[in-house]
């Protein structure tokens, strides 16, 4: 008996008929199809949500100023402060970071289209001049690093950041008619 099932285990097995095996085929592609399907299915489901929220652009690369030795450069890492830092050119070493301006963030609102970063740097009779996507001006006195912001704002914005700057005006007074509607 023991040399009967061994001789069953070693005898090689029949190849399934052609018919059956044209059942498989399509059905084994039909299976690949459906999982790849469902794999793109899943990978939009996950991914364009987090795209959709994106609605602010990268800020602009600010080239950086030297002046007197230093290199003033604005890293624009970070939506809700806007600073410098001085650098000594010859040994590379960081001298001084100073805030220039600090954004309120509303909590009601999407923080990243609330963001203003530093959009352009320049030195002019020893002040550093920030000036900030918005177009404020901001003076920096380079030896009492003392930060004062213009009075008049620069009116020669690009078209792309006023239709931003008015866009999140009318999302602030959106908001705060909301509130004031909740309150009362």
């Amino acid at each position: 008996m023991i040399t009967n099932i061994a001789a069953a285990l070693v005898t090689p097995q029949p190849w399934p008929k052609a018919a059956e095996a044209r059942v498989e085929v399509p059905l084994v592609r039909r299976f690949m199809v459906m999982s790849q399907l469902v794999l793109i299915f899943f990978t939009m489901g996950v991914l364009l949500p987090s795209l959709a929220l994106a609605k602010r652009i990268a800020p602009a690369k600010v080239e950086p100023v030297i002046h007197q030795g230093v290199r003033y450069i604005a890293p624009n890492d970070h939506g809700r402060r806007a600073y410098i830092e001085a650098w000594d050119v010859r040994t590379n070493k960081k001298l001084w970071d100073l805030t220039v301006f600090t954004n309120r963030i509303d909590p009601t609102l999407e923080q990243d289209v609330q963001w203003v970063f530093i959009k352009t740097l320049s030195v002019q009779d020893g002040t550093l001049i920030v000036t900030s996507e918005r177009g404020e001006t901001y003076r920096v006195d380079l030896k009492t690093k003392t930060v004062t912001q213009s009075e008049q704002p620069n009116t020669a914005l690009e078209p792309a950041v006023q239709a931003e700057i008015l866009a999140l005006q009318h999302q602030w007074a959106t908001a705060i008619e909301r509130q004031d509607a909740a309150a009362g």
